[in-house]
């Protein structure tokens, strides 16, 4: 399908004649509202399972029962570290709301940009300070770069809700500790 479409009703009534559980709908909110309302709609009693986007007040807030709907994202509003509660003052302060997913990670983005330019003169000596970084406690929480892959990791949030009936919640957390245990079993 496109989120063109002005109706998804072929691919979901597939997925009706199918009996599939989860629908894997990784869209922007809007068309994912769309998509998801529809289904609804044709009598689809499964659950969806989004990305980050799926924060957006235009899913969470749509006044609809949007059944089951789950995401994940590596950034949690209410998460308790002070470099949250300081983003989220800065966003109130300034913005009168809270940050969410896509402003939090701009926020580190720019941190660790900062913290790569410290001492820094050359486009060489910025690369360097960042390839050097290792870990750092950000709003979304500790990041730290995996040893063998050089990958980012984080924690992983995982949301469920179902529209007006039912805020957001979090359902389960996977921190930065338990993925690098993860990949160094993966080593073996």
């Amino acid at each position: 399908y496109s989120g063109k479409d002005e109706s998804f009703a072929n691919q979901i009534k597939q997925c009706i004649r199918e009996d599939v559980d989860v629908i894997i709908l990784p869209e922007y909110a809007g068309t994912a509202l769309r998509f998801i309302s529809e289904a609804r709609r044709l009598g689809y009693r499964g659950a969806f399972a989004g990305c980050d986007a799926y924060d957006n007040k235009v899913l969470t807030e749509s006044g609809e029962n949007l059944g089951i709907c789950f995401f994940s994202t590596p950034y949690y509003s209410a998460n308790k570290s002070e470099a949250n509660i300081k983003f989220q003052s800065l966003m109130k302060k300034y913005h009168k709301r809270s940050g969410n997913f896509a402003e939090a990670m701009g926020y580190d983005s720019m941190f660790m940009l900062i913290k790569a330019l410290k001492g820094a003169y050359t486009p060489e000596e910025i690369a360097m300070n960042l390839k050097n970084m290792r870990s750092f406690n950000s709003v979304c929480g500790m990041l730290s770069y995996h040893e063998r892959r050089k990958v980012l990791l984080h924690p992983v949030y995982i949301f469920g809700f179902s529209g007006s009936k039912k805020s957001i919640q979090l359902l389960h957390t996977v921190d930065a500790e338990r993925l690098k245990n993860y990949r160094n079993r993966e080593k073996k």
